[in-house]
């Protein structure tokens, strides 16, 4: 029998679920790139620099969840690589779902229970 894939930490608070993050700045694209022990791994090309990897990562979970922007915001953590971020009006069932869908299409590698899944899926394209 095969095992449930692993999923980052999530804590519920009002109004909103915060989730845990390990963050890859200065990587070669915005990505999420899977779970990182009991995290999701984000990869974004800012540099950890004032913030804006930060910013950077907000921006890909609102555009791979489809949450506005303004929902998305750092919790805890500003200058380490694990992070917390505050998804607003997201319940941890219904986050569990949209990663659920996200990481079951990026693959099965790493999914026996390693610390780290190497399922890849790239930040949304928009056309100009």
């Amino acid at each position: 029998m095969s095992q449930p894939r692993p999923f980052p930490s999530m804590k519920p608070s009002p109004g909103a679920v915060l989730l845990k993050v390990r963050a890859q700045p200065g990587a070669s694209s915005d990505r999420i790139v899977g779970i990182h022990g009991d995290a999701l791994k984000v990869a974004v090309t800012a540099p950890p620099d004032r913030g804006r990897a930060n910013a950077a990562i907000a921006e890909v979970l609102a555009e791979h969840l489809g949450v506005p922007k303004r929902c998305v915001r750092l919790h805890a953590g500003p200058t380490s690589r694990d992070k917390w971020f505050r998804l607003e009006g997201l319940t941890t069932d219904r986050l569990q779902a949209l990663l659920s869908r996200h990481l079951e299409g990026g693959g099965q590698a790493g999914a026996a229970g390693g610390p780290s899944s190497s399922a890849t899926f790239a930040a949304p394209q928009h056309d100009a």
